[in-house]
């Protein structure tokens, strides 16, 4: 099976003008939001005080049978094409990744909603697990991003990413520049997937790198000609093999090494581990790609190893029973990797992995490293981009948005984003400092970014600039210059 790869979908962020007075990052329909949020978390709070046992067990309170009759009025949703509904379902059931592409098939507005539907839930549970109230057996996850304020999302924008809370920790602000290749940026998996058998994440885990039963492997096999070492390979290893390995959906899953893949089992991209690793250890030409099945959702990507012999690519996907195979037939190639370079998903899934956690710093210098090991992939300087956005980085979000629209089509719409977000800082900053005409220049240039405003955003900025112009007498000669109380 493929692994599911949630997509972030970006959206802009206004400063708001209310009553004649310039309110900064804040709006008092951006408070009655907050206000009516923390409600719904707090009652969802009790609501899973109420069944510790179902909660510890599943992070839910539902009966067998009810989960199972809304898992299946959720599936029907889906296959019917009521996208919204279907996502609010997997959202209430805790089914984080159907939720996220549900959403990515739903309007604007109804995006919007599930979303929300989603923090609310997963902000109830991390609460749950962080005050205690649950029995020592219940294994603790990342507390929540905690309470406080954020730039305002105006009617028509989409500030919150998936699985993202509307705040930006304060312990979490990510350095600007690149994330040193150190150990400074271990953790531990959350205790629901750890294993006895899998090792703490680091940016430095090379996820092709053999350990004594797979050298023993390739001991047994590395013998004859290039194609005769890639049949022998194949036919031990592939689902059905005489040591087939283990296909499994890694959704909501820390990726795992060739060799955890060897003995727990995997998706595509661990399974691609696997391969390369023999393969380069033996010396057989070839490399990856990351492609896209036809039919398949936007968000699904696919990695199968290839070897190169006489000219002639032969694909070596282990989730299928026939060499030279797919294990879905037709294709969109996205891009081609070196064997080195295919490393780069073991740590685009560990950021993907993070980023559903919460866990922002950890999220963005697990991007960084998989940037450092092939620069060529849009996804990940897109999620680079809006978690940066999130720490208030927006010089850094700026460039990765850039760079993610330069390299796919998907997230062109985003282009200016980045730019958009750091006048908006800028203007902000300008204001604080009472530098007025600075404060007008940014939010000016904010204006003219190019980014597709909604009447309310650019209505917001222009009240902006009118306070700032205010402040500094720009409209009134001899002015004092005083902030409007």
């Amino acid at each position: 099976m493929v692994k599911k790869h949630n997509i972030i979908l970006a959206g802009t962020v206004a400063v708001g003008l209310a009553a004649g007075g310039f309110l900064g990052w804040g709006t008092w329909k951006e408070h009655d939001r907050r206000v009516m949020h923390e409600r719904n978390v707090v009652t969802m709070v009790g609501r899973f005080k109420l069944c510790p046992d179902r909660f510890v067990a599943r992070r839910e309170c539902f009966s067998e049978a009810e989960r199972a009759r809304m898992l299946t009025e959720a599936e029907g949703a889906r296959t019917s094409g009521r996208y919204k509904e279907a996502g609010l379902g997997f959202a209430v059931l805790g089914m984080i990744n159907e939720a996220h592409e549900m959403a990515g098939r739903c309007s604007e507005a109804d995006r919007r909603i599930v979303l929300e539907e989603l923090m609310i839930r997963q902000e109830a549970e991390a609460r749950v697990l962080a005050d205690g109230g649950m029995p020592a057996s219940s294994a603790p996850r990342p507390q929540a991003n905690p309470s406080g304020s954020a730039p305002v999302v105006p009617s028509g924008s989409v500030q919150v990413a998936p699985n993202q809370s509307a705040v930006a920790p304060e312990d979490s602000a990510v350095p600007a520049g690149p994330v040193p290749n150190s150990d400074a940026g271990t953790v531990r998996v959350a205790p629901a997937e750890a294993d006895s058998g899998l090792q703490m994440y680091t940016t430095r885990t090379n996820p092709i790198e053999l350990d004594g039963t797979l050298r023993g492997i390739l001991t047994q096999v590395n013998t004859g000609d290039a194609l005769t070492k890639v049949t022998t390979i194949f036919d031990r290893l592939h689902r059905g093999g005489t040591q087939g390995v283990t296909v499994m959906d890694m959704a909501g899953k820390m990726p795992r090494t060739a060799s955890e893949t060897y003995a727990r089992g995997g998706d595509c991209t661990d399974l691609a581990n696997i391969v390369i690793a023999l393969f380069r250890e033996a010396g057989i030409p070839g490399g990856a790609i990351v492609l896209h099945f036809e039919g398949a959702p936007e968000n699904v990507d696919h990695m199968v190893p290839y070897a190169m012999i006489g000219g002639r690519r032969i694909i070596v996907d282990l989730q299928t029973s026939t060499l030279g195979q797919t294990a879905q037939g037709r294709y969109r190639e996205l891009f081609r990797l070196t064997y080195d370079q295919a490393a780069f998903m073991f740590h685009r899934e560990a950021g993907d992995y993070f980023r559903d956690q919460r866990q922002d710093a950890q999220a963005v210098a697990a991007y960084r490293r998989a940037i450092e090991l092939f620069n060529g992939d849009g996804y990940t300087y897109q999620n680079l981009g809006i978690l940066l956005e999130r720490s208030g980085e927006m010089g850094g979000s700026a460039q990765a948005f850039r760079r993610a629209a330069e390299l796919d089509p998907r997230y062109r719409r985003d282009s200016n984003r980045g730019t958009y977000n750091q006048e908006l800082q800028a203007g902000q900053q300008s204001y604080d400092r009472r530098d007025w005409a600075g404060c007008i220049a940014h939010f000016r240039a904010a204006l003219s970014s190019d980014e597709s405003l909604s009447a309310t955003d650019r209505e917001a900025i222009e009240g902006n600039i009118a306070a700032c112009e205010r402040n500094g007498g720009t409209n009134r000669p001899g002015g004092s210059g005083q902030r409007r109380k």
